[in-house]
This record gives C-alpha cells, structure tokens and sequence, in this order.
C-alpha cells in the first residue's frame, strides 16, 4: 500500500487513541529486560513512533533505534518524538533485511504489526538473530493468518464506527492479507535459531505476541 502524507497522517492521528496498545506491549516488553538500565533497543517498522514513546517512558538511560521503510512514517515519528528532546531516539530508513548494525550489539528488539511487509521474513529473522547479543530478546506482536473472516470484518465496521479514514481502515484490514500463521511464525524463529520463550495469545486470536531469545 502506497503510504502518502495523508494516509500516514490520518493512520497516527487515528492510533494516538489507543495509546494503551502500545502501552501494553512495552510493558511486556519491559518485563523481559526490567533488570537492566542502559540498553540498545531495536523498533523494527517503528511508524510513527508511538510504541518508542512509550519504550522512552521504561527506558529513559537507553538507545532506542526506530526503523521503517517508509520515509513518511519516519517524517511522523520525528513529529512525535521532537517533543521529548532526547538525543538517545535514532531514527533510521532501514528494511528488517538488511538491518545496518554490528552483530551482537542489540539487547532487545521489538516489532508491532510490521512482519506482513517484511518482503523476506527470513532474512529478517536471520538479521534479528545477528544483531542482538547473547541473551537479547525479541518481542514480536504479529497479525494472525488465521483470524476469522467474519470476525475481521466485525473489526472493519467497528473502525468505520470510531471514524477512521478509509485509507486507514485498507491498511489495516489489507495487512491480514500478508500476515503468517503462528506455525509459521515459530518456523521463522526456529530456522533462526531463536529460542521461543513464551506465546500470548492463541490461534483464535486477531494477534499474539511471541518472545523469543538468543542463546
């Protein structure tokens, strides 16, 4: 989907009201490194920035890296973020298959809806593996495949209810298109050797949450 200024504008103004969702997953996120203070953590297809807001808020001594590949959700995500005058928040053009960072240099990465435009998973989930340390953790949040269709389209007409844009509503509706099963997923992750750690969620479920860790 072709992401112009207008769409990118309408998607941020839209998520900003479920600052609770990106909440949600930098709590969890937070859990599985609350033991340690100044970090590298890696957003991959960061958008516009919301869940680095909420990462800054647990991480405030850390390197928070965003990437994207489109250059107007990092446009927004500078938009976001300029408020908090931080000079630890990088943001970088960067696709999830060629991540430009040393190998074991990350401590955790973390990715939010972005794995159905990663054109080849894995690649990506061979780079994610090269560049977090020993130990380091993945926190991937992924569409499900498998979701009810009825369903989907019961989440369509509620967005349509909340006054969402129709460029908005495509975008999220279109992505199940490209999403991956959870057996697929744990394929991914194990042909990367990434070590699974724990599932939330289930195959019933529009999303789950998948943690994972190198050894």
């Amino acid at each position: 989907m072709n992401l112009d200024n207008s769409t990118v504008e309408s998607f941020t103004r839209y998520m900003k009201k479920y600052a609770g969702m990106y909440q949600n997953l930098a709590s969890i996120f937070h859990d599985q490194l609350k033991d340690k203070k100044e970090l590298v953590i890696l957003d991959i297809g960061c958008g516009p920035g919301l869940l680095l807001r909420q990462l800054y808020q647990m991480f405030p001594l850390s390197i928070l890296i965003g990437v994207d590949v489109s250059s107007e959700m990092l446009n927004s995500a500078r938009d976001q973020l300029n408020e908090l005058k931080n000079s630890s928040i990088f943001l970088s053009k960067t696709s999830s298959e060629a991540l430009p960072y040393k190998s074991n240099r990350v401590d955790g990465i973390v990715s939010r809806y972005s794995l159905p435009y990663w054109p080849h998973p894995d690649i990506a989930f061979s780079e994610i593996y090269r560049v977090l340390k020993p130990g380091g953790v993945l926190v991937l949040e992924a569409l499900n495949a498998d979701f009810s269709k009825l369903k989907l389209q019961l989440i369509k007409y509620k967005m349509m209810f909340r006054n969402a844009s129709e460029d908005v509503i495509s975008y999220h509706i279109d992505a199940y298109k490209l999403a991956y099963s959870l057996e697929q997923i744990k394929e991914f992750c194990n042909s990367a050797q990434l070590n699974i750690e724990k599932v939330i969620g289930s195959t019933s479920d529009w999303k789950f949450i998948i943690i994972a860790r190198k050894e």
